[in-house]
């Protein structure tokens, strides 16, 4: 394939970017953090930094891995790239969650040593009990359930659609504070969660 310069791939596809946005799509070389508020396009530049990898460096799709929290964002990121580049060219990236590529490095090494692949434990109930017993061993006393969790997700959500209505420069502010404030706590059970699965996966994997 030949290579294309930057104006000229832009040009090519249905993209709109901003200057920042532009120099965040052509940072390919080594490791880059990009920080972005909601909804400001962190999405797009990403989708279009793999397109810019291909068709501008020379990049081989198959050597490209994207990887991304929720398998909605994995689908979501996959959607986007095809809208913008082709379902064909979309076929032969890969879009993973994080826990499935790390899934898939444990089953790896688990046959090389003779290990049967296992299932992660996946009731939330069950996940909910060996949190609590944790959080009591380090911390004398867990209250959170997942009624609470998904309480507090719900609350993001509604704030995001108060945030995206239109409010004055002073609430908005207010509200986002308070997505962060309950994204933490959230946090907080994921971080918990990540140590039991990662217990999980040892157990079963070393035993």
């Amino acid at each position: 394939m030949e290579k294309w310069d930057f104006e000229t791939f832009i040009a090519k596809f249905p993209i709109k970017l901003n200057q920042q946005q532009r120099e965040a799509v052509q940072a390919v070389d080594g490791p880059v953090l990009l920080l972005a508020v909601p909804g400001s396009g962190k999405t797009t530049v990403l989708v279009t930094r793999l397109g810019y990898m291909i068709y501008c460096q020379g990049v081989q799709p198959a050597n490209i891995l994207t990887l991304t929290y929720t398998v909605a964002a994995t689908n979501d990121m996959r959607e986007r790239f095809c809208d913008f580049f082709g379902a064909e060219l979309a076929s032969r990236l890969e879009f993973r969650t994080i826990n499935s590529i790390c899934a898939g490095v444990i089953q790896y090494y688990g046959a090389q040593i003779g290990k049967n692949p296992y299932e992660l434990e996946s009731d939330e109930k069950v996940l909910i009990g060996i949190l609590a017993s944790l959080y009591q061993q380090y911390e004398e006393e867990y209250k959170h359930t997942e009624a609470d969790t998904y309480q507090q997700q719900q609350q993001i959500e509604l704030l995001r659609l108060a945030l995206q209505s239109g409010v004055p420069t002073l609430y908005r502010f207010i509200l986002t504070g308070i997505i962060e404030q309950v994204e933490v706590n959230i946090s907080v059970v994921i971080r918990l969660r990540f140590h039991v699965h990662r217990s999980i996966c040892a157990a079963h994997l070393f035993a």
